[in-house]
């Protein structure tokens, strides 16, 4: 898949909103947000560095960056442009005032409305996967999952990131037996490739400006791919959810 460049000279993303403290942008697909030490292709964090004050940051590699997407997840993404931003972000997550909302097309109809998963997670051993643990290496993750529609053979769901481990919904949806469309590391080839990746897409973010106090929703769309899916899916049986 071919990186694509907006109108403001950026590859790979364009920026949605701007202020001295934080970025807000949507992210395109095919993309790392930093660098992973092993892909020497371009990055969102290095695009940006000239807006960052990395030097108040550790984390050398990617300053700012509290909220990971993968590779092939597109959506809305927060990058902080300073330490104290970013400490205020890592907090309203923490307490649950910081709203991050996923859209995922998943297999398999789901009969419950709502689920709850609080599952923990741990890294499978020498590769770059996950898997839901009872060990003590094993970190608590916790996913809220709405269930929006559901077709003949799928569904679309709302999950909402009450945590944010390294591929959380991904695992948690596989888990329950539901991997999303295309999930090449924890489902299957449908038939998209690995270009296009996972059907999640961030599609909403909440939270109270650090400098204003307002509350601030960005809300955007899926991209034609995505949509197509969800429109033949819905052609081909679509059963109201209560």
């Amino acid at each position: 898949m071919k990186l694509t460049m907006n109108k403001n000279n950026y590859t790979g993303f364009e920026i949605i909103d701007e202020t001295n403290n934080y970025f807000v942008i949507n992210k395109f697909k095919n993309i790392l947000v930093h660098s992973d030490g092993k892909d020497t292709s371009i990055n969102i964090v290095d695009q940006l560095r000239d807006k960052i004050n990395v030097s108040e940051f550790d984390d050398q590699i990617r300053p700012g960056v509290f909220q990971r997407l993968d590779k092939q997840t597109s959506g809305l993404m927060l990058i902080a442009k300073n330490k104290k931003t970013y400490d205020y972000f890592q907090n309203a997550t923490l307490n649950k005032t910081l709203v991050k909302s996923y859209l995922a097309i998943v297999h398999n109809r789901i009969n419950e409305t709502r689920m709850l998963l609080k599952l923990p997670l741990e890294r499978v051993k020498d590769i770059s996967k996950f898997k839901v643990s009872s060990t003590h290496n094993a970190k608590m993750s916790i996913t809220e999952v709405i269930v929006l529609e559901n077709y003949q053979y799928s569904a679309l769901v709302e999950c909402i990131l009450h945590t944010g481990r390294t591929h959380q919904v991904r695992v948690h949806l596989s888990y329950i037996k539901h991997p999303i469309f295309n999930d090449l590391l924890y489902g299957k080839d449908d038939n998209y490739g690995k270009d296009y990746g996972q059907f999640l897409f961030s599609h909403k973010i909440i939270f109270t400006d650090i400098e204003d106090n307002k509350v601030k929703e960005y809300k955007i769309q899926p991209d034609a791919t995505f949509t197509a899916l969800l429109e033949k899916l819905r052609n081909c049986k679509i059963i109201k959810v209560d």
